[in-house]
Parts: C-alpha cells; sequence; structure tokens
C-alpha cells in the first residue's frame, strides 16, 4: 500500500503552459477546419437541391408543352405561347419578374382568347395571375441569405419537321443564385438543350 501510494507522488501531471498550448491547438483547429467544413456541407447540400429543381422545371416543362396545341411563336427567344391540351386555357411560358419581386424565373400565364383577338389583345383576358412554373417552395434557400435560387433559361426556339411534327428547343436551362450556377443543363454536343416534342399545331378542340 505504501508503495502504491509512492508511485502515485512520482506521477506528473501537465503543466499550465502546456494545458495552455494543447487549448491554443483546439481552438485554432476549430477556427480553420470547422468553417471551411461546415462551407463544404452547405455547398455539398445547395448543389444537390439546385440539381432537383433543375429536374423539376424539366418535368414541369414537359407537363406542360408535351401536350400543348397550337404552339405558334417564340417572342424575343424568351415566350413560348401555346393552347394547353387539358384545360384549352391559351397560355405563355417566359422568363420574367414577378410583381414585387427582383430575380427572373421561368413563369407560366395563362389567358381567355377570344375570337377576334390576338395574343394580349383587348380581347384577351388573363383567368389566372401570373405564377412560377415551379412553385416558390422548390426555390428557397439552403441558406440563411436573402438570395433564393431561381431557375431561367436564355433561349427557346421552335422548328418544325413536318405538320404533325414540332419541337421547342430550349437552351440555356440553369438554376442560378445571383450570379452563380449552380446546375445547368448541357448545351453542348448532340444532346444539348432540353427539346420537347409538341403536339400538331391545329387542336382538334
Amino acid at each position: 500500500m505504501k508503495s502504491f501510494a509512492v508511485k502515485l507522488k512520482k506521477v506528473r501531471g501537465f503543466t499550465l503552459p502546456e494545458v495552455l498550448a494543447a487549448v491554443l491547438i483546439l481552438v485554432l483547429i476549430s477556427a480553420t477546419v470547422l468553417p471551411a467544413a461546415l462551407s463544404a456541407y452547405k455547398n455539398a447540400v445547395d448543389a444537390a437541391n439546385a440539381h432537383v429543381l433543375l429536374s423539376t422545371t424539366v418535368n414541369a416543362l414537359r407537363a406542360e408543352l408535351s401536350t400543348a396545341w397550337d404552339v405558334e411563336k417564340i417572342e424575343d427567344g424568351k415566350t413560348i405561347t401555346f393552347r394547353s391540351a387539358d384545360t384549352g386555357a391559351w397560355s405563355q411560358i417566359t422568363v420574367d419578374k414577378l410583381d414585387g419581386e427582383t430575380q427572373n424565373k421561368i413563369i407560366l400565364q395563362e389567358y381567355y382568347k377570344g375570337n377576334n383577338a390576338g395574343w394580349l389583345g383587348d380581347d384577351t383576358l388573363k383567368t389566372a395571375k401570373a405564377r412560377p412554373l415551379v412553385s416558390n417552395a422548390m426555390t428557397k434557400t439552403t441558406r440563411e441569405t436573402s438570395e433564393h435560387m431561381t431557375v431561367v433559361y436564355t433561349k427557346a426556339e421552335l422548328s418544325t419537321d413536318s405538320q404533325d411534327n414540332q419541337y421547342v428547343l430550349i437552351s440555356g436551362l440553369c438554376v442560378k443564385r445571383g450570379d452563380v450556377t449552380l446546375a445547368q443543363m448541357p448545351d453542348e454536343g448532340e444532346n444539348a438543350g432540353l427539346v420537347i416534342r409538341v403536339m400538331t399545331k391545329t387542336a382538334t378542340a
């Protein structure tokens, strides 16, 4: 028992300078490595959410346009005008700002078109408020910032192989936060852009 007590007295603990040095090392590691790890995690989450949003937008565009009748024209490379086969409503898909918002996004607007009315003419009435093609809930940011993810495209074109084969080609489709592109459709090679086959030019209804 006595020899054990002697051994305990001989055990040397950490000195104050050693403890302070260890604490300083831990503080330095926390100040450099932890923020980098959190930033990498947020970037990975942003990238994943951006790809989900891009995929959701592609599906929404296909759902609207693959059954569209009377696809008439692409105005300024941004606006696609068509008639919905599901509702019969005349519609526009365009890259624009909603009221009170600062960022462009893909907007869907439905109209009632009179017999003699042209697009946005006197007899053309809006049947619903313009809304994002993809809900705002999908575009909410994953960071604590006022900038949200938004999805846009650069250009839309209409090509016709024959009376029964029309295609809308959308290029520059991407998800952005501010000026930073988080996800995008490839615009080079054989599968460049988003190609959607639309219905015949004249609706049956």
